[in-house]
């Protein structure tokens, strides 16, 4: 069976078990062969939640690689209940965490969101095809935004509503961590005493 295939009964699969199943295509100019771009799905009580709970909070998103032997990422839009426990609000295939797959993510939520107010802060880790995605929105250029404080972008009109794009403490705190291994300079001890510095 080709990927496409392969794919297609996992979509059928998704659609008997009661997911609303969105693509995105484009068609590639060799051939004129169709070309699964993004493909997300989110089923009732995954609504039920997120218009709940995501209202007028926010929403998380990050992607997983080599989850499926497709060899498609997964990003994955997660919201936090009233009990400070996470819940996955929307999954999505993405050949790339590009501008153009997280503009179709955001014109799918605004699904769930049509009659209801929408998240006021988007977390992530700035992936610059989220950040691109969020300024098309408000119709600011890529270098408009650079100027802006990456941890604190202007709030941009999104779910029908402002919203903050934050950046995760978590991929920070990560990010310096790697930093400071590759830089070699700092010992083990030193490299735990600066994380924990981060973290307080």
């Amino acid at each position: 069976m080709s990927p496409e295939d392969q794919l297609r009964c996992a979509l059928r699969g998704l659609e008997i078990k009661g997911f609303l199943v969105r693509c995105l295509q484009k068609y590639v100019v060799e051939g004129g062969d169709r070309q699964r771009v993004v493909v997300g799905f989110f089923n009732a009580w995954q609504i039920r939640m997120a218009r709940r709970f995501m209202g007028e909070f926010n929403l998380q998103t990050d992607a997983t690689f080599n989850t499926s032997h497709l060899n498609l990422p997964i990003a994955v839009i997660v919201g936090t209940s009233n009990v400070v426990r996470s819940f996955p609000a929307t999954y999505c295939f993405v050949i790339s965490e590009s501008k153009e797959a997280f503009t179709f993510i955001f014109d799918a939520l605004k699904m769930i969101f049509h009659d209801c107010i929408g998240p006021r802060v988007v977390i992530s880790d700035f992936v610059l095809g989220l950040s691109s995605a969020m300024c098309r929105t408000r119709h600011i250029s890529r270098a408009e935004a650079d100027v802006e404080d990456r941890m604190t972008m202007l709030q941009i009109h999104v779910f029908g509503t402002d919203v903050q794009l934050q950046l995760c403490a978590w991929h920070a705190v990560e990010a310096i961590r790697k930093r400071l291994t590759h830089a070699g300079r700092y010992p083990a001890k030193l490299q735990t005493e600066l994380q924990n510095l981060l973290w307080s």
